[in-house]
């Protein structure tokens, strides 16, 4: 069973001898917390507010902001021969900011089956897709035939747009009727 701290050891942790309740059996008034990391605790959201880490909501409340959840970016890798080791930091930036253009227009779909592995997508990788309907020959899809969404390459032939797969283990779609563009693939990320 988890013990809850003692006044003694949560004062411990605020840099004061306890949060004594009485001395000597008198009770004494209580004086606000004097903390160097809590002075200024009405300042500490304002200044996260303009550093891009926080903002208000209409109802006042915070949320993260832009800069939240930012990561560092380290010098690159090389994927062939080893190159000499760094750990210099250049810059930050969210996923968000790096793979979503238009917020209100993308979702994040999870990819199920083999269709695009020639691609580099795979099953249960999650695709960034951008809800828009014109997209160019080349562009990876998720397109709605007969009612069913499919994740493929938008292709041309003389009879009109087909949706080609990138595995040879499957046919290419030729849509008898309507092909509806759902949206385009802008990204995706997966968990190893």
């Amino acid at each position: 069973m988890a013990r809850h701290p003692t006044r003694k050891q949560q004062g411990g942790a605020l840099g004061k001898k306890g949060l004594a309740s009485s001395h000597h059996g008198r009770r004494v008034a209580r004086s606000p917390i004097r903390h160097p990391v809590f002075q200024g605790a009405v300042r500490i959201p304002q200044s996260l507010k303009l550093a891009g880490y926080l903002e208000s909501t209409p109802d006042r409340r915070l949320r993260p902001g832009k800069r939240f959840f930012e990561r560092p970016i380290y010098e690159s890798v090389q994927a062939g021969f080893p190159s000499p080791a760094s750990d210099t930091q250049h810059d930050a930036l969210t996923i968000d900011e790096y793979l979503v253009v238009h917020p209100s227009k993308t979702v994040l779909v999870t990819v199920k089956g083999d269709s695009m592995t020639g691609a580099g997508i795979h099953g249960g990788d999650i695709v960034v897709v951008e809800k828009r309907g014109d997209a160019r020959v080349g562009d990876i899809v998720i397109a709605i035939v007969e009612n069913e969404f499919t994740l493929k390459y938008l292709d041309k032939e003389k009879d009109g747009f087909i949706l080609r797969p990138a595995n040879l283990a499957y046919p290419v779609i030729r849509p008898k009727g309507s092909l509806e563009i759902f949206g385009v693939v802008v990204g995706l990320f997966r968990k190893y």
